[in-house]
């Protein structure tokens, strides 16, 4: 079996189709892959070739609606990835992680962002007993989360 990875491409996270079986979703450092055949088989989609940051199908949308999030955007495709259309693009931060769930009262769609300087910046008051670098490293580690829920309409 060949994924078809790029020369430093590597696999970041699997995500797997509850109602499916035969479909895994890799998010890799280079996009989005997708197997309908219990990885047999794999196809590159489309409009994901960013880093993979999360994934995930809401299982209770009509078209089994699959969001996927990179550094830079939220996309997501109603045709099980043929095609992606953008449904968020920060303008000032990059995205850091992302998750996402689903009941019957709604969708919510939630992720960290890379603002570490304005989320933490109580340790700037350290910098002269912890030193600029431990700083810094908190700052890389740091971010706003940023949540949106989406009311199921009956």
């Amino acid at each position: 079996m060949s994924m078809g990875l790029g020369a430093t491409e590597y696999i970041k996270y699997w995500y797997s189709d509850i109602s499916n079986a035969n479909i895994i979703y890799a998010g890799t450092t280079a996009g989005l892959l997708k197997t309908s055949d219990k990885g047999q088989t794999w196809s590159r989609l489309s409009g994901t070739t960013e880093e993979a940051i999360g994934t995930f199908i809401d299982q209770l949308s009509a078209t089994k609606r699959v969001y996927h999030a990179t550094k830079t955007k939220i996309i997501y495709s109603d045709n099980g990835g043929s095609s992606f259309t953008t449904l968020y693009t920060p303008s000032s931060i990059q995205i850091r992680q992302f998750t996402a769930g689903v009941d019957t009262k709604g969708l919510t769609l939630a992720f960290g962002d890379n603002n570490g300087a304005g989320a933490c910046s109580w340790a700037s008051q350290y910098a002269a007993s912890w030193g600029q670098a431990s700083v810094d490293a908190v700052y890389n580690n740091c971010g706003y989360l940023w949540v949106n829920k989406y009311v199921a309409v009956s």
